[in-house]
This record gives C-alpha cells, structure tokens and sequence, in this order.
C-alpha cells in the first residue's frame, strides 16, 4: 500500500526554481492596470533544488493529520476488506463475504480503540506539481493569448489556454471517516448472514463511498518565496558582509509573491502589497545594519504562512 509519507517521490520530480525579481510595472493601452506584466528578473540566487525540496516537505507535513503507520495499514487492510466483500457478495459467495466484513470489521474496531477521537485516517496521499508556467514573459504571452481567444469568441481555445495558468503543489488525501463506516459494516455483516446479498453490497457500496477526499493546493511561488526567506534567516546570522546575497534573495522572494499575484493566486488580496513593503522595509534594515532586521525577516515568513494558509483550504469530498 501507499503511506501517507511518500516525500521521497520529491526527489524524483524536476523541480525549477525561477530566478526572479522585484521591480514591476502593469500598465494597459489605456494606463489602467493588470493589463500587461512587466517584470525584470534578478540575479539568480543559486538556491539548490534540495533547499526547494526541503520547503515543499515542510508543506506537505503541515497539510497531513496522520496517524501512525500501523493505523494506516489497519484502515488501509479495513478498506482492502470491503472490497473484498463487495466481490464475494456479487458472487454469490456469503461466507467469504461474511469472513472478509468480520475482517473489515475487527480492522477498524482496532484503530477506533487505538485512537477514539481520531474522526478520519489517511488511507492514500498523492501529491502532484504543476509547474507550467516558467517566468512573467510566458505568462504574459498567455494573458495574450487567452485575451485574443475570448475576443474572437474561441472559448475552449481559451479555455485550454487557462490550463497552463498553474504553479502549484497539490496534495490529495484520502480518508477513512471512523464514524460512519463500522456501523455500516456491522450492518451489511447482519444482511449477510440474513441471505440478502443484494442488499449488503449496495450498502458495501455506500461504505466505500464514505470514503472523504480532501485536496489542497498551494501556490508553488509562495513555497518558493518562503524557502527565499528562510535563506535569508539564515544569512542575517553570518556578518554584515552578506548584504549583497541578502538582497538577491529578497529580490527573488518579492517576484515570487508578485508571480503568484500574477497568476491570480489570493484574488489580487491588499496582503500582497504589504508583502512589497515588508520586504523594501527589510532591505534597507539589512543596509543599515538594523538589529531588527532578523525579526522582521521572522514576521514577514510567519505573515506569508499565515496568508499561504488562507488561500490554499482544503476542500473535501466523497471518493469516486
């Protein structure tokens, strides 16, 4: 079976970190404003794609609630069960299908005794990148595109054009909802033994459809600004001669925040700009040699965690 923890497959996946920057204008035909993106990138600041790895673990540790292996592959084996179940009662075969639910059964009785409170256990996570867009000129070129689709009434081929808009680490848990899916289990065992096989797999049916899938989506660039700041933590405790790295960093942190802006991540959210500022605060600590500067460093990671948080929810559903 799949655990909960597969961070490895991080290592597997081609990962490129953008070199960007901070200086920005949007400007339209006619002055207004999101109309057309121009962004100069910095010096690239040589942040390793280990460093990467290491945010996007973090990411994924605080977007799971799970619980220990051996109550993973209990719920997992409860599940596994079911299904067996299913098969034998469409089969005609009630004693297997007896065998598997008592099974089943004494699965989840294990985990609810194990942990009491624990509503949902992870059975499979899946995490997927979807990192389609590579700078502000690509996405422009897009924006372009997708404009001139809507106008000459192409809408699917807009549509398709909408798809690449994406930077983002998705994380999709599913789960075993320990409230509901002893009790229909117990029940379908009683059908069972009373010979009504129809009635048992509709509702074996029914318990495999409690299963909760609950998907979040966080927005790559920000993953990526905070691995930024965090090099930033770091560098503010080594001297003041590191002002110049300092500054490439910060660089790259605020075009990360202003790309994820871009790609509509926060619907334009006023939290942005004070991202802005927070970090041109922080320069000119660094430059002035501020004693504050390394606290306004932690405020501005834990203000862009906060706001990550707020705009990447889980959303939950039943499992197909």
């Amino acid at each position: 079976m799949r655990r909960p923890y597969i961070q490895s497959l991080l290592l597997l996946l081609p990962i490129s970190l953008l070199s960007c920057g901070h200086d920005a204008e949007k400007k339209g035909p006619a002055g207004n404003s999101d109309t057309t993106i121009h962004m100069a990138k910095p010096s690239d600041p040589h942040l390793s794609n280990l460093k990467l790895k290491e945010q996007l673990d973090s990411e994924i540790r605080s977007s799971l609630a799970v619980a220990s292996d051996s109550l993973v592959e209990e719920a997992a084996t409860a599940v596994t069960e079911t299904r067996n179940a299913l098969r034998y009662l469409l089969a005609n075969k009630t004693a297997e299908a007896q065998r598997s639910i008592e099974v089943a059964i004494g699965k989840a009785s294990v985990v609810i005794a194990t942990k009491p409170n624990l509503s949902l256990v992870p059975l499979d996570v899946n995490i997927t990148l979807y990192d389609l867009v590579a700078d502000m000129d690509v996405l422009q070129r897009i924006r372009d595109d997708v404009a001139s689709a809507t106008d000459k009434g192409y809408l699917q081929e807009a549509r398709q054009l909408l798809q690449y808009l994406q930077s983002e680490l998705t994380i999709s848990t599913s789960s075993l909802p320990l409230g509901t899916y002893p009790d229909i289990l117990k029940e379908a065992g009683r059908l069972t033994r009373e010979k009504k096989p129809i009635d048992a797999a509709l509702l074996l049916s029914t318990a495999l459809g409690t299963i909760v899938t609950e998907v979040r989506s966080v927005p790559l660039p920000l993953i990526r600004a905070e691995a930024m700041l965090k090099e930033v933590d770091s560098l503010l405790g080594k001297g003041s001669d590191k002002e110049e790295e300092i500054n490439r960093f910060l660089d790259n942190a605020d075009y990360q925040i202003r790309f994820a802006e871009a790609l509509g991540y926060g619907k334009r959210d006023k939290e942005f700009r004070e991202f802005y500022e927070a970090i041109k605060s922080l320069k000119k600590e660094v430059s002035d040699k501020s004693n504050s500067a390394r606290k306004s460093n932690t405020d501005l990671r834990n203000k862009l965690d906060s706001f990550t948080k707020r705009i990447s929810p889980k959303t939950s559903g039943k499992r197909s």
